[in-house]
């Protein structure tokens, strides 16, 4: 993931001279760019929530997570944490707090379910990744379609099954392969708001799932190859439609 810089002129919110709670902790964890002392302080926040809620509070509030105002802030730490562990290669832990999250609160508002799915696959948890698709079977997001189109490549090669998810997912985002291809700079920080299909999402999905498809061999390539023509019809300049082809074949190459 790419991430915010930090603002040296952010107004930094007055704390307790000793943090206690979670909020304290998060707000503190918002102040610094330092990632081990990020880790340490959202680690910190869930320990307070044990504290306050109790340490059997997550079967307390199983299913209902989300609807209970006191939880919200420990499952947002949760969260950002997943977050910063997948970042710093640690699956094994933030694969289980993207679980834990999702039995907190199945409908996930959070969208925890796009980190997992990059967590699983990753992990190489195909088995896990294909049921987390299936138990969301109208999801419409970059996150889910273009991962799992390139699931079935790792799984089938250049098969008419991975061929199809491709497609499928380039009809819901046009724009993922451009910034896949890495013709046009990502911006230091994530989109805010991030859309659906538009270019908003596109710079997200690359800016979270690049290395995926990087460290995947021959996708990049196999993209190109697919959608080679869908990229012609749909972009007006032919000079940037061939750009993009050619740098997906070789944008990762040394």
């Amino acid at each position: 993931m790419t991430k915010g810089q930090n603002d040296d002129n952010v107004i930094k919110m007055p704390l307790r001279s000793s943090p206690k709670s979670v909020e304290d902790f998060i707000v503190l964890a918002e102040q610094t760019d330092d990632d081990e002392e990020i880790m340490d302080l959202l680690e910190k926040a869930l320990e307070a929530a044990n504290q306050d809620l109790g340490q059997n509070w997550e079967s307390k509030y199983q299913g209902r997570g989300w609807e209970a105002v006191e939880t919200r802030p420990v499952m947002h730490a949760m969260a950002q944490l997943a977050t910063e562990l997948r970042w710093d290669d640690q699956l094994d832990e933030a694969l289980s707090l993207c679980r834990r999250l999702l039995k907190l609160n199945p409908s996930d508002d959070q969208g925890i379910r796009y980190d997992l799915a990059g967590c699983l696959y990753e992990a190489g948890q195909d088995d896990e990744l294909e049921k987390l698709f299936a138990q969301y079977p109208d999801e419409a997001a970059a996150a889910f379609k273009y991962t799992r189109a390139l699931l079935y490549f790792r799984q089938d090669g250049a098969s008419s099954r991975s061929a199809q998810a491709l497609i499928e997912a380039f009809k819901s985002n046009i724009h993922v392969p451009v910034f896949l291809s890495d013709i046009v700079d990502l911006p230091q920080e994530l989109p805010d708001p991030i859309g659906i299909g538009d270019d908003s999402e596109a710079v997200a999905y690359a800016m979270e799932y690049c290395y995926l498809w990087a460290d995947t061999e021959g996708a990049l390539e196999w993209m190109s190859d697919e959608l080679a023509s869908k990229l012609r019809k749909t972009i007006a300049d032919p000079e940037i439609a061939n750009d993009i082809i050619n740098a997906l074949k070789g944008i990762y190459e040394d």
